[in-house]
């Protein structure tokens, strides 16, 4: 389970990829795997946040390498206005764009490839990567947990309240009998 969150936050944060594989699915999945014990909500964490970190990391090192060719990639053009949002963001909020962009679907496949692109310092980005991250996974991570841990309540309760039906119909039956 924590190589799955590991591979799917990783992917999900890689430069153009990560729009078509959206993690949340993955990550209220996992939640639910925390609530009902297979997992530590802890070690649930540190898989996304390790997966988040790498493949943010692999993005800014793609736009580090790429600069401005970055933009003659055939998937960039292909999303302009996307693009131009994600540098608008980057360009207003510098470091802090990795940690909005990290909870804005679309964007966050451009953002760290956007200021590496840009030439940002490689600690900076790293410490920003690092932050949204922390945030990021136990945010993402928190609904699936409460919805497991419902989804057993829900369950629990249900066989009690089956159980008194049951046990009212047998008594209703039995006076009816008598």
């Amino acid at each position: 389970a924590g190589t799955i969150i590991f591979i799917v936050c990783a992917i999900e944060s890689l430069f153009v990829i990560g729009m078509l594989i959206p993690s949340i699915p993955v990550m209220l999945g996992m939640g639910a795997l925390v609530a009902g014990g297979g997992m530590s909500f802890t070690e649930a964490c540190a898989w996304a946040i390790s997966g988040a970190i790498f493949g943010d990391g692999v993005s800014f090192w793609i736009g580090r390498y790429y600069g401005e060719r970055l933009r003659e990639h055939p998937w960039v053009r292909r999303y302009p206005t996307l693009i131009q949002k994600a540098e608008k963001l980057a360009e207003n909020h510098g470091g802090k764009s990795v940690i909005l962009g990290r909870f804005v679907g679309p964007m966050r496949a451009f953002i760290p490839s956007i200021l590496g692109a840009a030439k940002m310092s490689p600690w900076l980005f790293t410490f920003y990567n690092f932050v949204s991250a922390v945030i990021w996974a136990p945010v993402m991570l928190l609904p699936g947990v409460l919805i497991g841990a419902s989804l057993g309540l829900a369950s629990e309760i249900a066989s009690r309240l089956a159980l008194s039906i049951v046990m009212i119909l047998g008594i209703v039956l039995a006076i009816v009998w008598i």
